[in-house]
């Protein structure tokens, strides 16, 4: 960050403080299924670097503040994370109802080994002013590869909401769950490590939940007995 004044107060400016010609367009498009649609998008001239805007710093005490422990959950595995309510309830808290997530051009099919990927780029704005950037992303298997319904209109929700962590964590909004230590004590603290047996296959495995979540049905909680 970089300071800068402006009529009397103290302005934090994300680097690199260069404004670039950049708009927020209306479009047309008409998809496949033959709707017509009306989608607010950026359009940068000049697509070398995302343009700034100035961060109070009351909004960068907010967005890189402390993480609530209560919010943090945990998937079965152990991994922790954030849900995506979370990531808006803090840009809410930050700047009210003045930011949105914007995309900035078509969605993107990329093959890989085991169906494709849609990948399409979104803005973080701000009074129209982008922030961050990031890529949304969402797997299709070869069965949704092959329908015709595999469009980004019926994954956008997705695509933005994967698009808006990444832009989150580019503000540094929930970035302490990636410290290893963080998570150490998280799981000391609220979460517990449990064996399971699946009531109809008999599988057994260990599993991880969050203080007072019951394991998911079909499983139960067992003694290690393996």
């Amino acid at each position: 960050f970089a300071e800068s004044m402006h009529g009397g107060r103290r302005l934090l400016w994300r680097q690199p403080a260069v404004l670039l010609n950049h708009s927020a367009t209306i479009v047309t498009r008409r998809t496949t299924f033959g709707f017509v649609e009306d989608e607010r998008y950026v359009s940068f001239k000049n697509k070398r670097s995302l343009p700034s805007s100035p961060l109070y710093p009351s909004e960068v005490d907010i967005l890189q503040g402390p993480v609530d422990k209560d919010r943090v959950d945990i998937t079965l595995s152990g991994s922790i994370y954030l849900k995506e309510s979370f990531y808006r309830a803090v840009l809410t808290e930050a700047f009210g109802s003045l930011w949105e997530l914007l995309p900035c051009g078509k969605a993107a099919r990329i093959p890989v080994k085991k169906g494709e990927v849609l990948v399409r780029e979104f803005a973080l704005c701000v009074e129209g002013q982008p922030i961050a950037q990031a890529t949304g992303a969402v797997p299709l298997s070869a069965e949704e590869v092959q329908s015709d319904r595999t469009l980004w209109r019926h994954f956008d929700w997705e695509l933005r909401g994967h698009a808006l962590k990444g832009c989150a964590w580019c503000l540094g909004i929930g970035t302490e769950i990636s410290d290893p230590d963080f998570v150490i004590q998280w799981r000391r603290s609220y979460a517990r490590e449990i064996h399971v047996e699946n009531t109809m296959t008999g599988l057994k495995r260990a599993m991880w939940l969050k203080d007072g979540i019951p394991p998911p049905k079909p499983w139960k909680e067992i003694k290690k007995r393996w």
